[in-house]
């Protein structure tokens, strides 16, 4: 009985003890993470923290400096006018989020850093204006990288239910270039060109459609429509003379009104002389020869018999062929006529 209680005793003690231990080993750790909190708390005033991200305000500076603004939280939406930024972790536009990049946007990458959209992009370059997708240089690294290291980034990844539209538009020193899921609602490039990126410049979903390097092309896809995407080549596509002279610097001049008229009566002219000419050069060949087989057939030979017999000539061969001749006379006499007719028509008014 004694040796019982003894031992139970013991157990409340043992048991106590091990209460008080966790409730110290408890305000230990609560104490430390007041102390870490603190810590971080005076730490902010040297850092910039939004969301997940952790930025030494010095970078931010330093980048800030070279005219480089950096994203600083991992989600961002909006209207981007011509500027150069940065992106230092993956960056997401959220679904039913809009970002809107305008001619002469430049977005930097770091090393293996990507743009992820879940929601709208619109790249709104222009000719003289791209927007462009590109990879921070080693040597404006905030801590500077040697120029023999790669650091390439990952690439534009359009995730499914996601729709873009791009124009004029560069991608290049990257990864995977554009990458688009095989569900994508919508995806519209226009005169979009790819350069330099490592494994693959394109990809719909498990296709990999071959984009020659800085040679713009146009594709209009979807993958709610389960079809294979098209890609067309802009210079392959047929342009209007108007185009081709604007494109290479030529002045176009809009005609006046007299002058687009003076242009119909010369293109007149030409067509009612020629038309003159070649029918009286005609008329004269054809009456010619429709007087020569009228005279032939006249000829005392042809109605004698022994003369028909021995030349083995045809009478009525000779009389239809006059004929003939005397009809294509008549109908190019008439087209001579008609054409004299309008050219002198065409001169007067």
């Amino acid at each position: 009985m004694e040796c019982s209680l003894i031992q139970f005793l013991s157990a409340s003690v043992s048991m106590h003890n091990g209460i008080i231990t966790t409730l110290v080993l408890l305000l230990t750790t609560a104490g430390v993470f007041n102390i870490s909190v603190a810590q971080d708390i005076a730490v902010t005033q040297d850092i910039a923290v939004t969301q997940d991200i952790v930025i030494d305000k010095d970078e931010i500076t330093f980048y800030q400096k070279k005219n480089i603004q950096p994203f600083i939280a991992r989600e961002q939406d909006g209207d981007y006018p011509a500027g150069t930024y940065l992106v230092l972790n993956d960056l997401k536009i959220a679904r039913g989020k809009i970002m809107t990049l305008y001619p002469g946007t430049k977005i930097l990458f770091v090393k293996d850093s990507r743009l992820i959209v879940e929601g709208l992009l619109i790249c709104q370059g222009k000719s003289d204006g791209q927007v462009v997708f590109d990879k921070l240089d080693n040597r404006d690294y905030y801590q500077p990288l040697d120029s023999a290291l790669d650091t390439w980034w990952n690439g534009v990844y359009v995730a499914d239910s996601a729709t873009i539209e791009m124009k004029h538009v560069l991608i290049k020193n990257s990864k995977y270039g554009l990458v688009i899921d095989k569900a994508a609602s919508s995806v519209n490039l226009d005169t979009v060109y790819m350069q330099n990126n490592k494994y693959h410049s394109l990809r719909f979903g498990d296709e990999l459609p071959n984009v020659a390097d800085q040679r713009a092309f146009r594709v209009m896809w979807s993958g709610l429509d389960n079809k294979h995407p098209k890609i067309t080549y802009v210079d392959t596509i047929k342009k209007s003379t108007t185009e081709q002279a604007m494109q290479h610097g030529q002045m176009v001049r809009v005609l006046s009104p007299e002058e687009k008229k003076l242009k119909q009566k010369k293109q007149l002219w030409w067509t009612f002389g020629t038309t003159t000419l070649v029918s009286a050069s005609v008329t004269a060949l054809s009456a010619f020869k429709a007087y020569d087989a009228r005279k032939d057939y006249n000829s005392p030979e042809y109605h004698d018999p022994e003369y028909i017999r021995k030349h083995n000539i045809s009478v009525d061969k000779k009389r239809i062929e006059g004929n003939a001749w005397v009809g294509t006379a008549i109908g190019t006499g008439t087209l001579f006529l008609l054409g004299a007719t309008g050219f002198t028509l065409t001169f007067r008014y």
